[in-house]
């Protein structure tokens, strides 16, 4: 009888096995085992949310009720887009913290299922990079779950698309992998060195000037593409940043910034620093010197919402480099620096009192970026490019 017992419990144990493997071979494979993925909804404009720096749903940080703090964000992101639909949703990076676990992560399902998939951001599709907390482990992880789930969407590394925003316009996408890029060579930078070198798969002069190559190749086709009215570039690691935490990144202040100078990239999508910044760069007939970092040693810095102007600006195309920081999706905030910013790029706004996630909206006439808190329908703060060459695609566009 106890020998029966063993041999179904192995037979139990076989089958479970086996099952496993056909279910990791289905979502590996390239025939009809595919999962249906969400589809972007296109049409006369876009209106995505922008959310960074999310993915800390660790037992150490849960709240005494039990919630995460990325929870409140999603339940705010959810409240405004009851109000305004959105198509997608945009992430800058550090989906998982402390090291995806595998494809099928489980702290990857709670979010792109549990949490995020509901309501009125249900069943839309997410455009993904990967963040250094994501580079910590296997980044072919992160790849294959664009096989796992409907909404998650990372076919490479660093990849590009367009978005028909209407008028058969078009906004040209371009998802940088930072963790190389921005990690070039950290030697030189010592602020750099510890977070590089944490990374399993470390950057190389190969793999950086590969990747650069590619980027520059796609900017000259975005520029000759007379249906491309915008270009936004999607990265984790900011170019610019007052954060207390990393400040601005020297090594792509060097290389990066005179590339996006020079294709006439119009923003900036980022994280890394957990809070909200608005950074815009002036453009000049040439691009500003480069300046070091400034070091956070002796200036003020705290929990602060920092507006040095007003809390609604007007922009032309083409005068400024806008970027931003939206890193306050769910983990530990930062302490912000105002001061700590060079002659590169001016800080016009920033927060670090709260979380929350950005609101943009695209259309050939205007790029509207506006900042949420995530308790509240009423924007923060709000910058409005525009494009005087196109007209307005949409009657629909009121969000002032």
């Amino acid at each position: 009888m106890k020998e029966r017992n063993i041999i179904v419990i192995i037979t139990w144990i076989l089958i479970t096995v086996f099952a496993i493997v056909l279910i990791a071979q289905a979502a590996s494979s390239g025939g009809k085992e595919k999962i249906s993925k969400y589809q972007l909804v296109q049409g006369n404009y876009l209106r995505a949310h922008v959310i960074g720096d999310y993915g800390e749903v660790e037992k150490s940080y849960r709240l005494p009720n039990g919630e995460w703090h990325v929870e409140w964000v999603a339940a705010g992101m959810r409240n405004l887009a009851d109000i305004r639909p959105i198509s997608m949703v945009i992430s800058v990076g550090d989906n998982i913290y402390n090291q995806p676990e595998g494809s099928f992560d489980n702290r990857n399902f709670k979010l792109m299922h549990e949490i995020f998939d509901q309501g009125s951001i249900s069943m839309k599709p997410w455009y993904v990079v990967l963040g250094n907390h994501d580079c910590m482990s296997d980044i072919s992880d992160e790849l294959d779950m664009t096989k796992l789930y409907p909404n998650w969407n990372m076919p490479a590394p660093y990849w590009n698309t367009t978005v028909s925003i209407g008028n058969d316009m078009k906004l040209g996408l371009i998802y940088l992998n930072s963790c190389e890029i921005a990690c070039e060579v950290p030697d030189l930078y010592p602020y750099l060195q510890g977070e590089c070198e944490s990374m399993k798969v470390h950057a190389t002069e190969s793999k950086v000037n590969k990747q650069y190559a590619w980027l520059e190749q796609v900017l000259i086709d975005l520029n000759k593409d007379t249906t491309i009215a915008w270009i936004a570039v999607v990265m984790h690691m900011p170019i610019f940043s007052a954060s207390v935490e990393h400040g601005d990144n020297d090594q792509l202040k060097k290389r990066l910034y005179p590339i996006l100078f020079k294709y006439n990239v119009d923003l900036v999508l980022t994280g890394h620093d957990h809070q909200m910044e608005y950074l815009a760069s002036k453009k000049n007939s040439e691009p500003t010197p480069f300046q070091p970092s400034v070091n956070v040693t002796g200036l003020k810095c705290g929990y602060m919402e920092y507006i040095p102007d007003q809390r609604e600006f007007d922009f032309d195309k083409g005068d400024y480099i806008h970027n931003i920081i939206m890193g306050a999706g769910g983990a530990s905030i930062d302490e912000i620096c105002p001061d700590r910013v060079t002659d590169m790029a001016d800080l016009i706004y920033g927060n670090t009192k709260n979380y929350g996630f950005m609101e943009l909206y695209v259309d050939p006439s205007i790029i509207s970026i506006n900042f949420y808190e995530y308790n509240s329908t009423e924007p923060i703060f709000t910058s409005n490019i525009h494009n005087y060459n196109a007209t307005t695609s949409s009657e629909e566009f009121k969000i002032f």
